[in-house]
């Protein structure tokens, strides 16, 4: 299922890129997600990203996170420090943060 939700999210990006109009509104659905969201798990600026959608990134890093949620021997301790070393624009530290606040994150790419 993890494997499924990040070639989804490829498709998506891909389609959406290709037709103007489904790019003007995934680029509305985005801001409207970050004006209601904590500034710290806003997304960064769409030419920054590999995923240029919000939607295909959006599903994409939910892969992710859900691989990283399989593949850990045990569960991710609350209040952990976790550091990603080539996090691009970050959008995993997002997600993990948006999954348990109390995460003390560190990205650098």
């Amino acid at each position: 299922m993890v494997g499924l939700i990040k070639n989804v999210g490829n498709k998506i990006n891909s389609v959406i890129k290709r037709n103007k109009y489904l790019d003007k509104l995934d680029a509305a659905i985005e801001v409207t997600f970050n004006k209601f969201t904590a500034p710290e798990i806003c997304y960064s600026d769409r030419a920054l990203r590999r995923y240029k959608t919000f939607l295909g990134n959006k599903l994409v890093t939910k892969g992710k996170v859900g691989l990283l949620k399989k593949s850990l021997p045990i569960d991710i301790p609350h209040s952990a420090r976790i550091v990603d070393v080539g996090c691009a624009d970050g959008s995993l530290l997002f997600e993990l943060y948006a999954l348990d606040t109390s995460f003390e994150i560190y990205g650098v790419d």
